[in-house]
C-alpha cells in the first residue's frame, strides 16, 4: 500500500482511509463489480471513455 506511513500498520492505514470516505467505508469488492457489470452491460453501450470512481465520495487530504 503506497501511502503507508513508516509508523502504520494496514489496519490503521485503512481506518484512515475510511474516515475520508462520506459514508464511513471503503468500497467493497461487491460495490466494484456492480460498477463494472453496470458498464459492461450491452443497454450502456453509449457510455464510453469515462472514469468512474467507485469510492463512497473519498476525499483524501480533506
Amino acid at each position: 500500500m503506497g501511502n503507508m506511513t513508516g509508523e502504520d500498520t494496514e489496519r490503521a492505514f485503512l481506518a484512515r482511509m475510511e474516515a475520508y470516505s462520506p459514508l464511513g467505508r471503503l468500497a467493497s469488492p461487491e460495490d466494484i463489480a456492480r460498477a463494472v457489470l453496470f458498464l459492461a452491460d450491452p443497454a450502456n453501450a453509449a457510455i464510453s471513455g469515462i472514469y468512474v470512481p467507485v469510492d463512497g465520495g473519498n476525499m483524501p487530504g480533506a
